[in-house]
């Protein structure tokens, strides 16, 4: 449900069981899957380009918006979507931006989303795992490996940590 819960207890017969200690972080899969997605999936979608004649830096609220499945469809508007066009003409990278376009119009952001969990889930068997998106306009392929995964989850796991050994104390 969005968190990790931890409880120290002893089990058995419904007499003898006794909770010592419980805790608990806002962090779970999603936590990971977030910042799979801000670490290497946005560069995909327009972050890190220009727009406008003054060369000015991408917003960063539509790139954002993909990090939480449920902003996705507050840019999936005519605002939006007319800035992107412009955004493909006066920019420094149209197919990127028209990846954001494509994936918003053909509702493909929740293909997004489980992508980077089926990455995610195989990173805990195996050192390299690859997160392919592909539809009209976007083609995403790109490599994760198992030690790009824990720097980008590292202060999530030093939470979980503290939390574990707060509660084990």
């Amino acid at each position: 449900g969005g968190t990790l819960d931890i409880t120290v207890m002893r089990i058995g017969e419904p007499g003898q069981r006794q909770v010592f200690a419980t805790g608990g972080v806002g962090i779970a899969g999603d936590v990971f899957d977030q910042r799979i997605i801000e670490g290497v999936v946005l560069d995909h979608f327009g972050r890190g380009s220009t727009w406008g004649h003054d060369a000015a830096p991408f917003p960063r609220q539509y790139t954002d918006a993909l990090v939480n499945w449920q902003t996705i469809p507050e840019i999936n508007n005519p605002e939006t979507l007319q800035f992107l066009r412009w955004a493909q003409i006066t920019g420094s990278d149209p197919s990127r931006v028209r990846a954001l376009e494509s994936l918003l119009l053909n509702n493909r952001a929740a293909h997004l989303i489980d992508t980077v969990e089926q990455a995610k889930v195989a990173l805990s068997t195996r050192r390299f795992s690859l997160l392919q998106l592909t539809g009209q306009d976007i083609d995403v392929w790109q490599p994760l490996t198992r030690s790009q995964f824990e720097a980008l989850i590292a202060d999530a796991a030093r939470q979980i940590e503290a939390c574990l050994l707060e509660t084990l104390e």
